[in-house]
């Protein structure tokens, strides 16, 4: 009897107001803005289906039939990350909406289906993948950065990476930049020291691959990478760091041959100390 004076929360204000079709539009725009990569938004959407294969009829029919397979999102929930479940974060601000419907438990399962629902509309999961798929040319060496902005429009980045990598060996100078950079910034957020081993070979081998195709910035850019590993900022130089000095100012002149002023100013600061090194190496073909 006394539900009947029960006032309404804010959502079910909304809902009765403007129907629950443009409240859950509103909604999803606003956890959308919290999603701020392809990835991120992803891992939502499989902890949302995790949940919702659990949850009422409503709620299991819109997991079987989101059109991902079950075994992407069954256990998504205890791979969670803080951008996602956080404090602050998408999952906490749905969540916390829901709990404003629990005197209605369907109606509270059809609001996070539809908003769950309008959210991997507007990423293209599942279901509303494009059919546009986009094409690359048979020899991935062709690959330019046209094709690249198409493929991260589309996948994730672990896919983006497994092509790109698949194309740099192949000859493809934008494919072979692009995984450089990105690695690069991998090792400035990190730190030189905290980097793994395999993540260093990986962004030299990259980085190398563009350098030798003539990429002039790819050759500054290896050149000081090389001058980093020399360590000669610390003062002091040994055998291996020697090497590396070597590779740098070999990259540095390649740049400084094609007009590149960063590198053809690198070379007129460092040309004192790649000389002494030479001296003290007693390389004779270097110091002449």
């Amino acid at each position: 009897m006394f539900g009947l004076f029960k006032k309404k929360t804010q959502l079910e204000t909304l809902i009765s107001k403007d129907g629950i079709d443009h409240a859950t539009t509103r909604i999803a725009e606003m956890i959308s803005s919290k999603l701020t990569s392809r990835e991120i938004a992803y891992q939502f959407i499989l902890e949302e289906l995790d949940g919702a294969r659990r949850g009422n009829e409503a709620s299991m029919k819109f997991a079987a039939e989101s059109g991902i397979p079950a075994h992407e999102y069954q256990g998504a929930i205890s791979n969670s990350r803080p951008e996602v479940d956080g404090p602050g974060g998408p999952q906490q601000l749905l969540m916390g909406l829901c709990l404003e419907l629990m005197s209605d438990q369907d109606l509270m399962a059809k609001f996070r289906c539809m908003v769950d629902d309008k959210i991997m509309r507007k990423f293209e999961f599942g279901k509303y993948a494009s059919q546009e798929k986009y094409q690359l040319p048979e020899d991935l060496s062709l690959i330019t950065t046209r094709h690249i902005e198409e493929i991260a429009k589309k996948e994730l980045s672990a896919k983006v990476g497994e092509i790109l990598r698949r194309a740099a060996n192949a000859g493809s100078t934008d494919a072979a930049v692009f995984m450089a950079l990105m690695l690069h910034k991998a090792i400035e957020v990190r730190g030189l020291d905290n980097v793994p081993q395999k993540m260093l070979e990986e962004f030299e081998h990259f980085m190398r691959l563009a350098a030798e195709q003539g990429e002039v910035t790819s050759q500054a850019n290896l050149a000081k990478h090389y001058l980093n590993m020399s360590k000669i900022g610390e003062g002091s130089i040994n055998a291996e760091g020697y090497e590396f000095l070597k590779k740098a100012e070999f990259w540095y002149k390649k740049a400084a041959a094609q007009g590149f002023e960063s590198a053809i100013e690198s070379l007129k600061n460092m040309n004192e100390v790649f000389s002494w090194a030479h001296q003290e190496f007693g390389d004779q073909e270097h110091s002449n």
